[in-house]
């Protein structure tokens, strides 16, 4: 009985996700205590209807996004009315930047808001340092990789703090804050939630994994508020 009740919620998505020009799949790369994130595709029409996913994934070779849902009944009020807007806010905030994960689209439904977010599909950067860490037969990153990872990380961060978003909690582990790309690229998440913990399409609310380049994401326990004019962070 459960499983066909979930087999119809899942339709129930797919049709949500199709209306609004998205292929949702079953592949699920992330999951939270009120969201989860599905693997899912731009289709033609509804790229060229959209800047941010025109421009963007045209410098890529697929049309693959993170669908992050977010289930309203079960949410808390307090996150649907202050959270999601702040997380909303903030990727809509630090839009255009190399490395910070892009927001592409948000729409909803009765019972869900979806965020269409860019995709990254390599892991986590723990999973990155545990695979070199295997192949060289030692703990961590080369140098020189460790290196250019940082500073693509302290590019983004910076960025964010330009924007007025300031991030308290940054990390490759935590619920997949950094994911991995295959170019070497960091890319910041942002989301906003609980002033001290962000909530985003990574984990905690779902994972997603960006296209292939070292990306730092302020997602899941990545600590992303704006900054109060005059009075520090909120």
């Amino acid at each position: 009985m459960r499983g066909t009740k979930q087999m119809y919620s899942f339709h129930q998505k797919v049709a949500e996700c199709r209306q609004h020009g998205y292929l949702l799949s079953a592949k699920k790369i992330g999951t939270g205590a009120f969201s989860k994130v599905h693997l899912g595709y731009a289709t033609p029409n509804k790229i060229s209807q959209n800047y941010k996913l025109a421009s963007d994934l045209k410098t890529k070779n697929h049309n693959m996004v993170a669908v992050k849902i977010i289930s309203i009944n079960d949410a808390p009020p307090e996150y649907s009315k202050k959270f999601l807007p702040r997380e909303i806010c903030a990727l809509n905030t630090t839009y255009r930047h190399p490395s910070v994960i892009q927001l592409y689209d948000v729409f909803r439904s009765v019972r869900r808001v979806y965020l269409v977010l860019e995709l990254a599909m390599q892991g986590d950067l723990l999973e990155l340092i545990n695979a070199a860490s295997i192949t060289k037969s030692g703990p961590g990153l080369p140098e020189d990789q460790a290196r250019h990872i940082f500073k693509q990380i302290v590019s983004a961060v910076s960025h964010c703090h330009s924007k007025g978003i300031a991030h308290r909690f940054t990390n490759g582990i935590n619920t997949g804050s950094v994911f991995t790309n295959g170019i070497n690229t960091g890319t910041v998440f942002t989301n906003g939630i609980n002033t001290g913990t962000v909530f985003t399409n990574g984990i905690n609310a779902g994972t997603v994994l960006t296209d292939g380049i070292k990306r730092l994401f302020i997602t899941g326990t990545l600590c992303v508020d704006r900054i109060n004019a005059g009075t520090g962070i909120k």
